[in-house]
């Protein structure tokens, strides 16, 4: 006969979001996937192009009240991670900021950098890189405390004055 090998997929978090988004998925995360491990988590960074008048997320806040829907802020796609970030601050805050979704955080990144959009909600390793040349402006982690890997940006709901904030990206192995 022949036999079969289940290998192990990498999984983000946005797997555990994809039914919401894409009801006509051709599979069913919680009944296709089984969880093998829990490889590591890490906040969203939220930044701002260096060119951009705002210092931190108050300053973010106000900037969106004052020009409803003048803002843009790019995320690494709808339904992921960096766009869920950027949603629950709108709710939370109850302000109206453009998302612009992008096919990955490279496209992103890119954009950010380069002026066509204002800010970014991303993964450390997309955004630190370009906040330590300083082509973007760290305002916060989407994290409930500082991180590690980016210890001198304070939480985002800290840093908002919006308690209970608070969006962990998580990586995992599953098989299929």
């Amino acid at each position: 006969g022949v036999q079969t090998c289940a290998l192990p997929i990498c999984t983000t978090s946005t797997v555990a979001t994809m039914p919401g988004y894409f009801p006509k998925l051709n599979f069913d995360p919680a009944r296709d996937l089984t969880a093998v491990i829990n490889i590591g988590q890490t906040p969203n960074v939220v930044a701002v192009h260096a060119a951009m008048p705002i210092r931190s997320m108050r300053e973010m806040i106000e900037h969106a009240r004052a020009k409803p829907g003048g803002m843009t802020v790019s995320s690494s796609g709808t339904g992921t991670s960096s766009h869920l970030c950027l949603e629950l601050l709108k709710s939370m805050a109850k302000i109206d900021i453009t998302h612009v979704p992008y096919k990955g955080g490279g496209p992103a990144v890119t954009d950010t950098v380069g002026g066509q959009v204002n800010g970014i909600f991303n993964t450390p390793m997309v955004v630190l890189p370009h906040v330590r040349t300083g082509r973007l402006r760290g305002l916060a982690v989407t994290s409930g405390k500082r991180s590690e890997i980016a210890p001198d940006l304070p939480p985002l709901g800290e840093a908002a004055g919006l308690p209970g904030y608070e969006v962990i990206v998580f990586y995992g192995l599953d098989r299929k």
